[in-house]
C-alpha cells in the first residue's frame, strides 16, 4: 500500500569468455570460453533487485552434423531461452533474451545442448563444439513506480508536509493534527540530510510510518472516568469494522463514511457494514474466525499415520482445511440459518476430496458447491477437517471429539483433566481386544474422571463411524462399531446423523455461535456485562438466526460502539 521502490540505474555487466567458469566439459582458452559433451559456461553477477534484465552472449560455434548449435541461457537452475547457432569463427553472433531475476547473487550462463562428434568424418566437420567470447547483463530494464496510493499522497509538486497528511491519515487510520505532522516531518528530515533526493526521502518517511505504534498497535483513547465509557468516534469505528470484517484498515470508501458522520447512527452502520460483508474481502471472517472457532486452523500441520491412512498428505489437509472455511464463508455471505451448522447437505468438494469421500461425479482441483444429499454425514460432523483436528495421529479420538462439540457447539467447555490422570493409549488395541468404548469405560472408573467424561465420552462415541480422516466405517481394528449412545440429558443417539439432528435444534448453538463471534469481533475476552449482551442477542435472534444477523447484532452493540476504561489499551494488529 506505501510501497517506494528503491531508486535503482541500470548497468551494464560484461564478461568476457577467458573469465567464465566451465561446468561439465570445456576449457577456457585464452578469451574463448569452449565447450563440449554437456557442458556450460558461467558466471556470478549481482543482482540489485528483483526486476526484468537482458542477457547477451556472443559466440560462435565449431559446426558439424546436420544442424547447427544449440544453446540455452540460463539463470539459477533454470533455462530462459533457447536459441540455434549458426555462426562461425569468421563471424560470431549475438543472441539476446530478457529474463526475470531476483535480488541477490545469481549464476547466469550458457549451456551447450546438442553435442556432436564423427572420427570418421573430415576434419572441421567432425566435432560440434560451442565458443562463448562475452556474457553480458543489462538491468533492470523495467521501471517500478510507487504505488497508486502512494503517488497520489505526493502530488504533483510534493513537500514533505503534503506527503506525510495523506501518508499518516492511512497509517493511523485517523486525520492527524498539525502538531503530529510537523513533529513526524522533524524526525524525517534529521535522517536525511540536506539535499536528499525526494525519492530516499519518501521511503524514509513511509519507514518512519511503519514502524511507529500508532500504525502497529489499533490504539483507542480510554474514557477520562476509570468508571464510564465513551463513545467512539467515526474513524475507531471505521477501523473496528474493517479489522472485524476484512483484516486490513479501512479503505477510502470506509474513511469517507467515518468522515461524513454515517457510521454514527444505526441505520448507516448497517448500511456500511453490508458492503464489507458482501466484499469478497470479508472471507477473511471464514479464514480468521472460522478457522480459530472450528479449532481447524492446523489441520493442515497434521501428520495422521501414513501407513494406516495412505493417500492422506499435506496437499488433502489443505482441501479438507478449505472445504470448512468456504462452507463458514457461504453461511454468513447468504444468510443461511445457524442450524445448517450440523444439517447442510452441501458443501465445497473438488476431485480429491470428493474421492476421499467416496463421493462420485466431482471433478476438477478447484473446489465448488457440491450437493452432498446422504452421500456423507450433513454439517461440520461430517467435515474431514473436524474429523482429523480431533484425532490421534493412529486412530480416532472419543474424548477430543466430545469435548470439540462442548467447546465449539454448546460454548460449555469442560475443566481441564486432574493431574496425574494416565492417557488411552495412542494405538487402538488389535482386534479381539477391548473396543474404544470399553477403553473409555475403564478411564470414567476413576470418579474424579466421570463426571466430565460422562459427557464427553457420549457424544465422541456417536461420531466413532467416522474415522480419524473422517470416512466412514463400521469396524475399528477387526471390532463392530457399536455408536449407540444416551446423553447425559438422557436422549437415545445411535451415530452421527441422529447425533447431528439433536444438536442442530440445541439453542445452545446460536449462543455459542454469538459468543465466539463476540469475542473475534472485539478482539478481547468478555466480562460480566458482556455475557449480559450474548445472552440478549443470542435470545433476540432466536432459531433462525443466520451468522451474518450475529454479527450485525455485534456491531450494533453498545459494547463495539462504546470503550470503556477496564479494555486493554491497545490491540497489536498488523495493518
Amino acid at each position: 500500500l506505501f510501497a517506494w521502490p528503491d531508486a535503482v540505474e541500470s548497468t551494464q555487466y560484461i564478461i568476457s569468455g577467458g573469465k567464465l567458469r566451465i561446468r561439465s566439459g570445456g576449457k577456457v582458452q585464452g578469451d574463448d570460453a569452449v565447450v563440449w559433451s554437456a557442458g556450460a559456461a558461467e558466471a556470478e553477477f549481482e543482482i540489485p533487485r528483483d526486476g526484468r534484465y537482458r542477457i547477451r552472449v556472443r559466440a560462435f560455434g565449431d559446426q558439424a552434423g546436420p544442424e547447427p548449435v544449440k544453446l540455452a541461457i540460463t539463470a539459477g537452475k533454470g533455462r530462459v531461452a533457447y536459441f540455434d547457432l549458426s555462426e562461425t569463427r569468421a563471424a560470431p553472433g549475438t543472441r539476446t533474451c530478457e529474463a526475470t531475476i531476483s535480488r541477490g547473487t545469481r549464476r547466469l550462463g550458457v549451456e551447450f545442448l546438442n553435442d556432436f562428434y564423427r572420427e570418421d568424418l573430415p576434419e572441421g566437420h567432425r566435432d560440434r563444439n560451442l565458443h562463448v567470447l562475452e556474457l553480458s547483463l543489462d538491468g533492470p530494464i523495467d521501471t517500478v513506480a510507487p504505488t497508486r496510493q502512494a503517488t497520489a499522497f505526493a502530488g504533483n509538486t510534493p513537500t514533505l508536509e503534503q506527503f506525510l497528511e495523506g501518508l499518516l491519515t492511512r497509517a493511523f487510520r485517523r486525520p492527524v493534527t498539525e502538531d503530529e505532522r510537523n513533529a513526524f516531518a522533524a524526525r524525517v528530515r534529521a535522517a536525511t540530510p540536506s539535499g536528499t533526493a525526494w525519492p530516499l526521502v519518501a521511503r524514509t518517511a513511509i519507514t518512519a510510518a511503519l514502524v511507529d505504534p500508532r500504525f502497529l498497535f489499533r490504539i483507542e483513547r480510554d474514557p477520562e472516568n476509570s468508571r464510564s465509557t465513551r463513545d467512539l468516534d467515526g474513524y475507531e469505528i471505521a477501523t473496528r469494522l474493517s479489522y472485524a470484517c476484512w483484516r486490513s484498515m479501512p479503505d477510502d470508501e470506509l474513511f469517507a463514511a467515518a468522515r461524513d458522520g454515517r457510521l454514527d447512527s444505526s441505520d448507516g452502520l448497517r448500511s456500511v457494514l453490508a458492503r464489507l460483508l458482501d466484499d469478497p474481502r470479508s472471507l477473511a471472517i471464514a479464514e480468521h474466525f472460522g478457522q480459530q472457532w472450528l479449532f481447524v486452523r492446523g489441520v493442515d500441520e497434521k501428520q495422521p499415520d501414513p501407513q494406516l491412512f495412505p493417500g492422506v498428505d499435506i496437499s488433502l489437509l489443505r482441501d479438507m482445511k478449505a472445504e470448512t472455511t468456504l462452507f463458514v464463508d457461504r453461511m454468513l455471505r447468504e444468510r443461511r440459518p445457524l442450524r445448517e451448522l450440523l444439517t447442510a447437505d452441501w458443501s465445497f468438494l473438488n476431485a480429491r476430496l470428493a474421492k476421499h469421500y467416496a463421493i462420485e461425479g466431482v471433478d476438477g482441483d478447484w473446489l465448488r458447491l457440491v450437493r452432498i444429499g446422504d452421500q456423507r454425514v450433513h454439517g461440520l460432523l461430517g467435515h474431514a477437517s473436524v474429523l482429523v483436528s480431533t484425532s490421534n495421529p493412529t486412530r480416532t479420538s472419543p474424548v477430543k471429539r466430545g469435548k470439540w462439540v462442548l467447546e465449539a457447539l454448546l460454548d460449555a467447555p469442560p475443566p481441564p483433566p486432574p493431574p496425574g490422570v494416565p492417557a488411552l493409549p495412542e494405538r487402538a488395541e488389535p482386534a479381539g481386544g477391548a473396543s474404544m468404548r470399553e477403553l473409555l469405560a475403564r478411564h470414567r472408573a476413576d470418579p474424579s474422571c466421570a463426571a466430565c467424561h460422562r459427557r464427553m465420552d457420549a457424544i465422541g462415541l456417536a461420531l466413532e463411524p467416522l474415522d480419524a480422516v473422517g470416512r466412514e466405517r463400521t469396524t475399528d481394528g477387526g471390532l463392530l462399531i457399536d455408536a449407540r449412545t444416551e446423553l447425559p440429558d438422557g436422549r437415545q443417539v445411535d451415530g452421527p446423523r441422529t447425533l447431528t439432528a439433536l444438536l442442530a435444534d440445541d439453542p445452545a448453538i446460536v449462543r455459542s455461535v454469538v459468543r465466539h463471534l463476540f469475542v473475534y469481533v472485539l478482539g478481547r475476552g468478555l466480562g460480566d456485562d458482556d455475557e449480559a449482551t450474548v445472552d440478549r442477542i443470542a435470545r433476540s435472534l432466536g432459531s433462525s438466526a443466520s451468522l451474518r444477523d450475529a454479527f450485525e447484532a455485534i456491531v450494533l452493540s453498545e459494547q463495539f460502539r462504546r470503550r470503556g476504561a477496564a479494555e486493554t489499551r491497545s490491540s497489536k494488529e498488523s495493518s
